[in-house]
């Protein structure tokens, strides 16, 4: 989503307007001009954050929702929960849910965003991610605190990258099955056998006395009987 230009040159002239008061009884800087700008709009994300996202929860779930096993879950309450964003910690409520039928509990606010209540948000963990590989957690917590203006400790920060180096691994090995089934060419069902190039000969591989079918880009069914490199080593 975008904020309309509206809202946006509304929130701009508030604070030059205050700024143009500013400058008739004090001398001001650019560089406090910067940091003023800084804190106000960090002020303003940290507390539209949290209350964006108690409006997302309280106008999308009803005081029931459908469980997974299709049986009615109860809203329990509304619950207080805080997370670590690029504005600083932001508070937020959202609905917790509770079905009698199976004993589930959930949160779907945080289950449809993947939000992790008291770890940071998506957007600052991919920050402190990357700040976490380039030096060290203490040297990277100096800098989100002189950059951000947000105090994070170097321990959340070596929990962040290592949470992103959890993830990255997981899709590797959900990627791993796909990619050396695509490397295995069709005619050869029982064994994996890469398309060519290269031409390969039965010299070439491990298997032998293997089902072979149309097209056998290799040649290893010779005799065309539907058996591939019928001579075992």
């Amino acid at each position: 989503m975008m904020f309309s230009t509206q809202t946006l040159k509304a929130i701009q002239t508030l604070l030059t307007e205050e700024f143009s008061q500013r400058l008739e009884s004090e001398a001001i800087t650019a560089h406090e001009v910067e940091q003023a700008l800084q804190s106000g709009l960090q002020e303003i994300g940290q507390a539209s954050l949290g209350e964006m996202l108690s409006m997302l929860d309280e106008q999308s779930y009803e005081t029931e929702e459908l469980c997974e096993c299709q049986q009615i879950g109860k809203r329990v309450s509304r619950r207080e929960a805080q997370l670590l964003s690029l504005f600083g910690r932001v508070k937020y409520k959202r609905s917790y849910y509770q079905c009698r039928a199976c004993g589930r509990r959930w949160i779907p606010l945080n289950d449809k965003y993947q939000l992790r209540p008291g770890r940071a948000t998506h957007m600052m963990t991919g920050l402190l991610g990357l700040a976490g590989v380039t030096v060290s957690f203490e040297e990277a917590r100096q800098q989100v605190m002189r950059y951000l203006q947000v105090e994070v400790s170097a321990n959340t920060i070596r929990q962040e990258t290592q949470w992103i180096g959890e993830r990255q691994s997981e899709w590797q090995q959900q990627r791993s099955p796909k990619q050396k089934k695509n490397k295995c060419h069709p005619s050869y069902p029982g064994v994996c056998i890469p398309p060519p190039p290269p031409d390969l000969d039965c010299k070439h591989i491990n298997y032998c006395r293997f089902k072979v079918l149309p097209p056998d880009p290799h040649g290893f069914d010779g005799d065309r009987d539907g058996i591939g490199c019928e001579v075992c080593p």
